[in-house]
């Protein structure tokens, strides 16, 4: 994409705007007290980030990042590099093939010293269901769909999925 475009002037419809308007309030990852819910399996980069920057932070910088692109503000008024690189590691569904760092990691237990102690996600047929990290204080949940689908080798009692509502 192109920040150039500026797509907001070019939709007047209400239904147009109410979908940019949840555009521009879409978040990069979320968290609810211990819970992070990411895109893909949290890797290595995503737990870098994390220990670097808040999650107020990093949906901060995405959502600069998304805005300059809908509203077509020049990338000099925000780091096109840091949208970029964010969008790659948090968003980029070839992150599920990714290994998933071991228990041992440390930056697990800088999460969980962080508050972050469950991890929720998508895009993973890898590993289902619960898995621990830093010795029980790291929970990760995976969730995919795909789990026992027909045409997959995975086992039918690995497929499990959840709907997360706002409330």
């Amino acid at each position: 994409l192109q920040s150039s475009i500026g797509l907001l002037g070019r939709f007047k419809r209400p239904q147009s705007r109410r979908l940019i308007d949840h555009l521009l309030q879409v978040k990069l990852v979320h968290q609810s007290g211990p819970l992070v819910f990411t895109h893909t399996p949290p890797t290595k980069e995503m737990l870098e980030a994390f220990a670097k920057l808040s999650v107020e932070d990093l949906n901060s910088l995405f959502q600069q990042g998304v805005r300059s692109i809908l509203e077509g503000i020049p990338t000099d008024h925000f780091d096109q590099s840091m949208f970029d690189r964010l969008r790659e590691i948090f968003l980029g569904a070839g992150n599920r093939f990714n290994t998933i760092p071991p228990e041992d990691d440390p930056l697990w237990q800088t999460s969980a010293d962080q508050g972050k102690s469950t991890f929720v996600f998508g895009h993973d047929f890898l590993s289902a269901g619960f898995q621990d990290r830093a010795s029980g204080k790291v929970g990760l949940v995976g969730l995919d769909r795909r789990y026992g689908m027909p045409g997959t080798d995975l086992d039918s009692t690995l497929r499990n999925a959840a709907w997360i509502s706002p409330d």
